[in-house]
């Protein structure tokens, strides 16, 4: 079922040429700066290897590419994902087919594994954790970023309340994969992985955002107008701006979700011991 999503429907981001030209200089929503922060803080340096597993169409492994000279590897189990995903191959960077629970790469691997926006879809998700620990180098780091099971009121939870079929949208199905976040630290730990730091994120006003910017974004590829590139510009120096501005606002005010650890979702970097 969840193949066929995804095969159907490979995730789309409007205006991604413009994007893998800029890196991160040009946001579509403040999901984005928050990734690129946090990854910031890695200090990941050229020609370090680094693992994107689910990593869709590509485009934010190229950014990362683009960013920070990285030899990037891609992994989806969409064929009509890496399919476009391809076509952004070149010396440093390699897209595969292939499941979260059976990489197919020697140990040792990597210097870095993300894991973004993934492992809420992954049926066996032990297996799948433990592949990611395996590829990656001693004293290397994995970084998770998955659906809070202990979500509560946030803007997704609200609107599902309402009857809005959010999981048939998202191919969450699923709710049990929805991750409990000491639960999943306490997995890591048993793996030979050590908790450097979790955040909370995307609660009600900063979730709520994104989503709209992404409908905005989705209604730009329907409409066909993520082609021109001189309105791409103007758009994404718009969204932007926002990223930078309301979404560090909105952020703030989710703190009694984040406090409370509700948040609808959250990352979780993790270091290998050996």
């Amino acid at each position: 079922m969840q193949r066929d999503f995804f095969d159907q429907r490979p995730a789309q981001i409007s205006w991604q040429s413009l994007l893998v030209e800029k890196g991160f200089l040009r946001l579509v929503k403040p999901r984005e700066k928050k990734h690129f922060d946090l990854i910031k803080k890695l200090k990941i340096k050229p020609y370090d290897k680094v693992l994107d597993v689910g990593c869709g169409t590509g485009h934010f492994l190229a950014r990362l590419e683009k960013e920070f000279g990285i030899k990037g590897t891609g992994i989806d189990f969409s064929s009509n994902s890496i399919k476009l995903a391809k076509k952004r191959e070149k010396k440093n960077l390699k897209f595969f087919i292939t499941e979260a629970e059976e990489l197919g790469f020697k140990n040792k691997s990597f210097d870095y594994v993300f894991c973004f926006d993934v492992l809420e879809h992954i049926e066996n998700q032990n297996k799948a954790l433990q592949e990611m620990v395996r590829v990656l180098k001693p004293k290397a780091r994995l970084l998770i970023y998955t659906i809070n099971k202990r979500r509560r009121f946030t803007w997704d939870w609200c609107l599902e309340k309402l009857g809005f079929p959010l999981a048939k949208w998202t191919a969450h199905y699923k709710k049990v994969l929805f991750s409990e976040p000491e639960d999943l630290i306490n997995k890591l730990k048993k793996l030979g992985m050590k908790k450097e730091q979790l955040t909370f994120y995307d609660s009600f006003f900063c979730l709520g955002l994104n989503e709209l910017m992404t409908l905005f974004g989705n209604l730009m590829i329907k409409l066909k107008l993520d082609k021109n590139r001189f309105l791409g510009r103007i758009v994404l120096w718009f969204t932007t701006g926002v990223s930078k501005s309301l979404g560090q606002v909105f952020d703030w005010l989710d703190w009694p979700w984040k406090i409370n650890g509700v948040s609808n979702s959250f990352y979780l970097l993790v270091k290998k011991n050996n």
